[in-house]
Formats: structure tokens, sequence, C-alpha cells
């Protein structure tokens, strides 16, 4: 995937509901969008193990089903608003 289609995807999600989190959430920091986009590109277009892409970006195995399952869903709602 090329740079400039990363950025175009990353500007669609950056404002969809799913990825708006609580300032006063506690624990950890939130993961930035930019990063749950590349784990989801990742995890559809490799054969690495969700434990493979946790490790890679430093998160545990839930966040990175967790970040798949928001940008699925962004991705569907974008789909639903456009039928």
């Amino acid at each position: 995937m090329s740079k400039t289609t990363f950025e175009t995807i990353f500007e669609f999600m950056r404002d969809c509901p799913e990825f708006h989190v609580r300032q006063d959430h506690g624990g950890r920091q939130a993961i930035p969008i930019e990063h749950q986009l590349l784990m989801t590109l990742l995890y559809f277009g490799s054969l690495d193990t969700i434990h493979k892409i946790a490790d890679r970006f430093g998160v545990s195995e839930y966040s990175v089903l967790s970040s798949r399952d928001k940008v699925i869903a962004a991705s569907l709602r974008s789909l639903k608003r456009n039928l």
C-alpha cells in the first residue's frame, strides 16, 4: 500500500466516532489511530499472528483485536452511509 493511500484512509478514519476516547479513561494512553489502522492492515495483509503484531506495536493481543474491530466498524458505517 502506498503512503498516499494510507494517508487517505487515515484521514477518513480519524473522524470516525469509533476512535473517539474519553480523556478521563485512566490506565494506559490510547493507541494512536495511525497505529490502530496499521495493525489492522498488517492483520489483514500478512500471515503474522496476533501475538506477533501485538509484540511489534508493544500492545496486548486484545488491543490488536479491539483496533481491528474499530476499523471494521468504521468501514461498515461508511458503507451504510453511502448506500
